[in-house]
Order: structure tokens, then C-alpha cells, then sequence
């Protein structure tokens, strides 16, 4: 037995260690992709980077929590939309506009987890689904504050005085990328990590040691939701 769990342990650090040489040959790769690609490929990375990171937000409510969520791209597009509201409407700078659509988001997805964190599985599923046809009808239908199904124009990306062409928002978004990865490994090796596996692999057994089981689901539904937003 002994013997088996130092095999595990060595084969563990050796993946470990093959897995960070990849990621980091793979940011290096990223961070040189602008000085050979043209501005097409570039836009295209930074949509990509931007479902990257939406896939890590959903990775907290599904993969850590067990919370199987529809919503995480309508809490995206409110968190946008609030965001793009405290610039355009409201004349707030890039950093507080962001604050604003991170904590609209998180806001809404503790009203959601609050209502609905009794339920799981395909319940859960059902009740995100229909937060996301809500979203779809008030875009669609409040066109006078929403533009719509096209939008509305936003300003122009000013940080500190300086305004970001093209390859400067790629880098931006790779930054966010690599924070928002941070932040996940983080939560997973810490106590927050271990009570949320406890929670999503068996909730009766977590509530039997103690662990708030309604409360880790909100916890997790609401950081989800801010990363989304």
C-alpha cells in the first residue's frame, strides 16, 4: 500500500511538471502570436480568450460546486451590458465600469443561487435555462436601453490616459486569461477548493461533517457569476 501511494505521488509530480512546461510553453507562444499573425488572427485569440475565460467561470459552478448551470452566458452578457451602461451612460472610467458589471453579475447570481440552491442536477439546469430565456426577451425587447439584438456602441478601451489599438486589448485579455487560471488553481488547492469537491461529490456526507451545503452552492454559484460577469 505504501509503495502504491509513493508510485501515485511520483507519477503525479511527473504529470504535474509536464503539464506546467506545456502551459508555459503555450504562453510564451500567446504572448509572441501578435508580432507573426495579422490583426484578423489577433481579433479572433481575443474572442478566444474571452470564452477561455467564461470556461473557467463555468468550471467553478460545474466542475468545482457540481452546479449544473445554463446561465453562465447570460450572466456574461449582463455583466457586459451593466459595464458598457457605467461607460456610455453613466462616463465611469474602464476600471470601475469593469467593478460595475463584476458585481451586477455577482448580485444577480446570488439572487439566482438564493432562490434555487435546494435544487440540483436538471432542476437546476431548468431554472438557468429559464434565466437565460429571460435575459434573451429583455435584450430583444427593452430596445431603448439595450439597442437591441445589435447593441449599442460603446467607448473607446482608455486606461490611465492611454487608449488600446488592437494588440493591446490581446494582451489585456491574455493578462485576464492567466489571472483568471491563477485564481481557479488557487481555489482548488485551498479550503474553499476542498469544502466545494465535498459538496458537489457528496452533499449528504459534507453536511454530516459539518459543511454548510447551501451555503458553499450560493458561494460558488456567486464567484461563478462574477468571473462571468
Amino acid at each position: 500500500m505504501q509503495k502504491s501511494l509513493q508510485r501515485a505521488a511520483q507519477l503525479r509530480k511527473k504529470y504535474n511538471f509536464l503539464i506546467n512546461a506545456f502551459l508555459i510553453v503555450l504562453l510564451a507562444l500567446a504572448i509572441a502570436a501578435p508580432t507573426v499573425l495579422n490583426l484578423y488572427f489577433v481579433s479572433f485569440l481575443c474572442v478566444l480568450f474571452v470564452y477561455m475565460m467564461l470556461s473557467i467561470s463555468l468550471n467553478i459552478a460545474d466542475g468545482f460546486c457540481g452546479m449544473q448551470t445554463m446561465a453562465t452566458g447570460a450572466l456574461y452578457g449582463m455583466g457586459a451590458y451593466f459595464a458598457a451602461f457605467a461607460s456610455v451612460k453613466w462616463g465611469m472610467p474602464f476600471i470601475p465600469s469593469v467593478l460595475v458589471g463584476t458585481l451586477a453579475a455577482g448580485v444577480i447570481g446570488l439572487v439566482i443561487s438564493g432562490s434555487a440552491y435546494k435544487v440540483s442536477g436538471a432542476y437546476l439546469t431548468l431554472v438557468s435555462y429559464g434565466m437565460l430565456q429571460v435575459f434573451n426577451c429583455i435584450i430583444v425587447n427593452e430596445y431603448e436601453y439595450t439597442g437591441g439584438a445589435t447593441g449599442f456602441k460603446v467607448n473607446p478601451l482608455v486606461l490611465f490616459g492611454h487608449s488600446f489599438n488592437k494588440v493591446e486589448k490581446y494582451y489585456l485579455l491574455l493578462a485576464f486569461v492567466v489571472v483568471f487560471y491563477l485564481l481557479q488553481k488557487t481555489l482548488f488547492h485551498s479550503q474553499w477548493g476542498r469544502d466545494f469537491f465535498a459538496v458537489k461529490n457528496n452533499p449528504v456526507a459534507a453536511a454530516g461533517l459539518g459543511i454548510n451545503v447551501g451555503k458553499w452552492r450560493i458561494i460558488g454559484f456567486m464567484l461563478s457569476s462574477m468571473m462571468a460577469g
